[in-house]
């Protein structure tokens, strides 16, 4: 089956200030119209090259819209699959601090998958993730993530890994984890911003940064790894899962692992404009049309489309003799776009900066093969 992934920028406005964020507008920012909402909705799920459409509802802070807007997604969203014979998934990605019951409701009568913005103990979330005023947002969302529970509404925990994580210690964070009791959780790194005012990156976005602060960004992903992957709780920690299961010789679903993943995940700004993916916002040369006026499979014959593919594809090429290019499969196209934009056009020439993680990841699971009787010895059951 054939899935269209769509990051619908459903508002640029947001009701917190994290500091890492380039994704927030003034206040004065749209909100996308119900006639932008209805051709994203006809574009996606009249596609012919797709049999499923996965609209990750984003921002800003989504819920911001009027939860009317959602019903009304919801309504035409059942009469275009009725019509069409197309399957569809519908994902919010909300930072929590303002699920009020009624939307509670709405979520788990309409089966949304829900991820929820939390960067670890309080103590680190509120410095990251401020409200407009300054405040902490961190009992807040907690008190959301609850009522989910009380209602048995299933939700994962996005994590931004900045450099304070990283100087807070992959222990704290596990520990965090465990204490909280949470089971779904994702890595992200900290991102700088697309056009940069000035030529060095922010001190959150260690990835992007030389020398000793990216080697701590593998270091500390290497130090949560050992505590995972011997824990027996059942933590499911995408960016580990993903690699795992390549290593185990399996398919996986994650992001780093996914570095062919051209023209399955595009981005729908509040105006209807669609970038190549999400994650290239603010950059025209990645603009490849409109809803209003193009479908996907025009989009997908744009200059601009057909350029990003062939660069991409000559950087898988590049990295093709990465060791750990089996597992890793070039990592996130965007990333290096960014790394080369901030370190040079030199950075990650012919690895994506995945390897000493993928490396440890691998001689983690091998250790753990040579260790056992047999493969029920081994802790894939966090791997689902």
């Amino acid at each position: 089956m054939e899935s269209l992934t769509l990051i619908v920028k459903v508002t640029r406005r947001c009701n917190l200030r994290c500091v890492y964020c380039n994704d927030w507008r003034p206040n004065t920012a749209p909100v996308m119209s119900m006639q932008t909402l209805d051709r994203t909705l006809v574009t996606a799920l009249t596609d012919p090259a797709s049999t499923m459409a996965v609209i990750a509802w984003h921002g800003g802070e989504p819920t911001l819209a009027p939860l009317e807007f959602y019903e009304y997604a919801v309504r035409r969203q059942r009469e275009l699959t009725a019509e069409h014979g197309r399957l569809v998934a519908n994902v919010v990605q909300t930072n929590g601090v303002s699920l009020s019951d009624r939307w509670l409701d709405f979520i788990a009568a309409n089966n949304f998958r829900v991820g929820i913005s939390l960067d670890g103990p309080q103590e680190l979330n509120d410095r990251m993730r401020p409200t407009v005023s300054g405040r902490g947002s961190f009992r807040a969302v907690r008190a959301t993530m609850d009522k989910m529970l009380d209602r048995g509404i299933p939700f994962a925990t996005l994590m931004v890994l900045s450099q304070e994580m990283i100087d807070l210690g992959a222990d704290r964070i596990w520990r965090f984890i465990e204490d909280e009791g949470l089971t779904d959780v994702d890595l992200i790194p900290a991102r700088p911003p697309n056009t940069p005012e000035h030529e060095t990156v922010s001190p959150q976005a260690v990835k992007f940064s030389a020398g000793e602060a990216s080697d701590r960004w593998s270091e500390f992903l290497c130090d949560l790894f050992d505590r995972w992957w011997t824990s027996k709780r059942p933590v499911r920690i995408t960016t580990m899962d993903s690699v795992v299961r390549r290593v185990l010789g399996a398919s996986s679903v994650g992001c780093v692992t996914s570095g062919d993943c051209m023209g399955r995940f595009f981005g729908i700004e509040p105006t209807g404009e669609v970038y190549v993916c999400g994650l290239y916002e603010d950059l025209s040369d990645f603009v490849i049309g409109t809803v209003h006026g193009d479908t996907f499979a025009q989009m997908r014959q744009h200059p601009s489309y057909l350029q990003t593919v062939s660069d991409n594809d000559q950087r898988l090429a590049d990295h093709r003799n990465c060791p750990g290019f089996d597992i890793c499969a070039g990592g996130c196209p965007h990333d290096y776009h960014l790394s080369r934009q901030y370190l040079g056009p030199d950075a990650y020439a012919n690895c994506c900066g995945w390897r000493p993680f993928v490396e440890h990841v691998r001689e983690g699971v091998r250790a753990s093969t040579a260790a056992s009787t047999g493969a029920t010895a081994l802790p894939v059951a966090k791997v689902r």
